[in-house]
């Protein structure tokens, strides 16, 4: 075989494994050695795959001359050789930032593909020094891409003179890459995306289709978070097109593209679709060795787009699973478990409110930067409301919107629901006037800051609809509700989650006596909301009492006793939870409430 041979070797030598663990415990912390032997590991499973394609190729081309798809593995293994070199040189170097992520990073740089598929890979230049050059410059730009964009100007222009010079496309488009990881650190979207199309480009030219679909992973995950969803129809189609060619020898490269894909699904309303790009993803990460950890950014998105679909018990195996992954992976400490102990709780907080507290704390216990302790609190804020606790909920979202004072208000929206809380509390607790101007001193600071495209518009719609109807102003509740059914797909999704919007729908119908229309509203927010355990969401009981008294007193329909017995039994079950469920003054003044109809019902 000609040219760099590929050892055969089938894991890390003992002392590179030692100098890695070394540098990833001198400038990481509590989760450094689980980290590096992950990375290591992650290693071996690579290598080992590449050792055994190496083997077969010797083994063929001792019988006969190489044919044109093992020319083609031959290449392949000599770049992940280079690439392998320099990815573990730049981790075990002990310089600030090298280690940064490092399993995330061996995972971003060390193609996970085996190169036994390698009719999309291209071939090196057939000439020895031009080979021998490729592969120095190859590696460099690997080495590069494992700083993750902290790189100097000067070593990218002076990288990016030598692959221009070179005019190899597959080798353009990957530094193409690198260049715009670094546009993207810096803040510039416009240059990262202007990088990731010449990478895209570059690539598509060179027949490197892999690299060409990593390219446009990166760029439609980029528009879907711009929400530019019109603009994104062509590398859309090119994207499908490209998975569908070589997506599944390309697990990383098709993963990649399947998040942006998903995401711009899920941003746009299509959360059905979104969840089943992001299953069809961990499945395909998950049959291969190793790939499960790649895969855990993919299995939680799946989770949250579960629960955003109202499948909880689904979500709530989805996120288990991460957790069982991550503290397998990283430890039980370590920041990453954050985003699925508050999906968990979320997925409780509509059925078991003690349940989601639980959650919560975990992952106030594992949160490191100021942004996600301001979530906690906020999310903390949204717990009490649900649990009747209305004096610590607005505590809760006072301090977080103290908290989000300190930070990049464009960069965090989660503070306008602190804000929102604030107000919902202050309704909860009979201070309307004050929860008016809570609610509009938002929607001022939200307008100025977002250029009038209000985050969470489905919250406001609530807190309008929830204050026109205590304030006895019908008319102005009604044009609340109406305009969160004019606001598309994605907010009715949100709106009707947990059963809110259809209870203030109910209770407006009532006061105007459409009873067959508030009974239906009624029937579906408690269909929406699920079933309970025992800390049941005051939303729950509050709908099983409105339908009750509906039922009880619809004049159009006829007195029975089975409309009666279903008005009592849901009233009794409304009992049953409350007093099962942790007090709270809310659930409290809720039981009064249930108690006093069953006592003028009996």
């Amino acid at each position: 075989m000609r040219g760099r041979a590929f050892a055969p070797r089938r894991e890390l030598e003992p002392a590179r494994a030692q100098a890695l663990l070394g540098a990833f415990e001198a400038l990481g912390g509590p989760s450094a050695r689980p980290e590096a032997e992950a990375v290591s590991r992650f290693v071996d499973a690579r290598v080992a795959v590449w050792a055994e394609e190496y083997e077969g190729l010797c083994a063929r081309a001792a019988e006969a001359p190489m044919s044109e798809t093992d020319r083609r593995i031959s290449a392949c293994l000599e770049l992940r050789s280079a690439e392998l070199d320099a990815i573990l040189g730049v981790l075990s170097s002990g310089e600030e930032g090298s280690t940064d992520g490092g399993v995330s990073l061996a995972h971003e740089t060390l193609t996970l593909g085996p190169c036994t598929d390698s009719s999309f890979l291209p071939l090196l230049p057939e000439d020895p020094e031009l080979r021998a050059r490729f592969i120095e410059l190859r590696a460099r730009v690997a080495q590069l891409a494992v700083l993750q964009g902290k790189v100097s100007p000067a070593e990218l222009a002076g990288l990016r003179a030598e692959v221009e010079l070179l005019d190899h496309p597959p080798l353009t488009g990957a530094y193409a890459l690198v260049e715009a990881r670094y546009r993207e650190v810096q803040g510039d979207e416009e240059g990262y995306e202007r990088g990731l199309i010449r990478a895209y480009e570059a690539a598509a030219l060179g027949g490197h289709e892999p690299l060409a679909l990593f390219a446009l992973g990166r760029l439609v995950f980029l528009m879907a978070k711009q929400r530019r969803f019109d603009e994104a129809e062509w590398v859309l189609r090119q994207g499908e097109i490209l998975d569908a060619r070589c997506g599944a020898a390309n697990p990383h490269e098709s993963g990649t593209w399947k998040n942006g894909r998903a995401l711009m699904a899920f941003l746009s309303g299509d959360k059905e679709t979104a969840a089943e790009v992001w299953r069809q993803s961990w499945e395909r990460y998950s049959k291969i060795p190793g790939g499960e950890n790649l895969g855990l950014g993919t299995l939680g998105n799946y989770a949250t787009a579960t629960r955003h679909l109202g499948r909880r018990g689904e979500a709530r195996g989805l996120y288990l699973r991460v957790i069982e992954l991550e503290r397998k992976l990283y430890g039980d400490d370590d920041p990453r478990l954050f985003p699925p102990y508050l999906g968990l709780s979320l997925v409780e907080c509509e059925r078991d409110t003690e349940a989601s507290s639980l959650w919560l704390d975990e992952a106030e216990g594992v949160a490191k930067m100021s942004s996600q302790r301001a979530l906690v609190l906020a999310n903390r804020a949204e717990l009490h409301l649900g649990r009747g606790a209305y004096g610590q909920a607005r505590d809760a979202a006072l301090a977080a919107t103290e908290a989000y004072a300190a930070i990049d208000k464009r960069g965090e929206q989660a503070w306008v629901g602190s804000g929102l809380f604030e107000a919902d509390a202050l309704a909860m607790l009979g201070d309307y006037p004050a929860a008016r101007a809570r609610l509009e001193q938002t929607r001022a600071e939200a307008d100025a800051t977002y250029d009038g495209d209000l985050p969470y518009p489905e919250l406001f719609v609530l807190l309008d609809a929830t204050l026109a109807l205590e304030q006895g102003k019908l008319e102005a509740a009604e044009a609340a509700l109406e305009r969160g059914r004019g606001m598309g797909v994605d907010a009715m999704d949100s709106l009707s989650r947990g059963g809110r919007f259809d209870f203030l729908a109910a209770e407006l119908a009532r006061r105007r006596g459409a009873w067959a229309e508030a009974e239906a509203h009624a029937r579906a927010g408690l269909d929406r909301g699920g079933s309970v355990t025992v800390n049941v969401h005051v939303l729950q009981p509050r709908l099983q009492l409105l339908l009750a008294e509906v039922l009880w007193a619809r004049p159009e329909a006829s007195p029975s006793a089975e409309r009666e017995g279903e008005a009592r039994a849901l009233v009794e079950g409304a009992r049953d939870q409350l007093q099962l469920a942790a007090p709270t003054p809310g659930r409290a003044a809720l039981l009064a409430e249930v108690e006093a109809w069953l006592g003028a019902h009996g």
